[in-house]
This record gives structure tokens, C-alpha cells and sequence, in this order.
């Protein structure tokens, strides 16, 4: 165990980053592990909106989600033909999905090897709603949506 500089302990040492973020995953997925290859049927995945496909790579590992068991096998084929990081690029899946109209991502994360401390790395500022009313103003309807921030007194500024 180590100690951070404000005194919260974490549990860092003996396990390492790859092994942590592998578990952060399975423990968000509802997953035992990881494998090379896996489609899970899982409706409200947290790996994606609602309804939506989602892919997910971890140290080349590929876990998809489908909404409903009659895409499993579909994805499944679409999978087996790519590389772990060709599953989570939408050029080279997209054309093994001609119906897909949308796509969110890929968003890449960073895990660093040593607990950082948030309360150094920035400071947060607070605004005023009138203050960030442009933004919503020029957003569209359903970025506002997926951001889940504003309520319709707020994208009526």
C-alpha cells in the first residue's frame, strides 16, 4: 500500500496499471474478465448509449455490446475479421455495418502508472448559466442530450 500526498491510501502496489484498468472494466461491464474476442447481449450497457453498439478495447482485448440477442452473431462475424485496434476504429468498421448511421468516439483514456492526486492537477472554476448560454445555444439538440447537463429552461437561453 501506498500513501498519496493528501493521505488517502490506495491500493497501487503489486498490481499493475494493465491489470487495474482490466479490472476497473470487468467490474463496470459485470464481467469475470476479459477475453480476446467476446459479444455480450446487455441492453442498458454502460459502455454506450441505449440501443447503441458499443466496442470496447483493453489491452487487445475486444468486448461488444448489443442491445438485443439477434445482433450478437452479426457483430460477432463483424469482429472476426478485424484486429483489436481495427475494432475500435470506425473506418474499418463501418463498412462491415452499411446500416450504422451514427457513431460516438473512439475516445482514448489515459491510465497513468502512479496515483496522481486531483487536487493538483487543476483548479475548477464556477460559472453562471448566462455565462455559458452561448454554448447551449449553439449546441445541437442532441449534444445536449448526451451531455445530460442542460434542462430545457437552460437550452431555451
Amino acid at each position: 500500500m501506498s500513501r498519496s500526498p493528501d493521505g488517502v491510501e490506495a491500493i497501487l502496489s503489486g498490481v499493475d496499471t494493465g491489470q487495474r484498468v482490466r479490472n476497473a472494466w470487468t467490474d463496470l461491464i459485470g464481467i469475470s474478465h476479459l477475453e480476446h474476442m467476446q459479444v455480450l447481449v446487455s441492453p442498458d450497457s454502460p459502455i454506450c448509449p441505449k440501443g447503441w453498439i458499443g466496442v470496447l478495447e483493453v489491452t487487445d482485448c475486444v468486448t461488444a455490446t448489443v442491445p438485443r440477442e439477434g445482433l450478437k452473431y452479426a457483430v460477432e462475424f463483424a469482429l472476426s475479421h478485424l484486429t483489436a485496434l481495427q475494432a475500435v476504429s470506425p473506418q474499418a468498421l463501418l463498412p462491415n455495418f452499411p446500416t450504422m448511421n451514427e457513431v460516438l468516439g473512439p475516445a482514448s483514456l489515459f491510465y497513468p502508472e502512479k496515483f496522481v492526486p486531483t487536487a493538483d492537477l487543476a483548479e475548477v472554476d464556477e460559472v453562471a448559466v448566462h455565462q455559458i448560454a452561448p454554448l447551449i445555444r449553439d449546441a445541437l439538440p442532441k449534444d445536449i442530450e448526451r451531455a445530460g447537463s442542460a434542462t430545457s429552461r437552460e437550452r431555451r437561453l
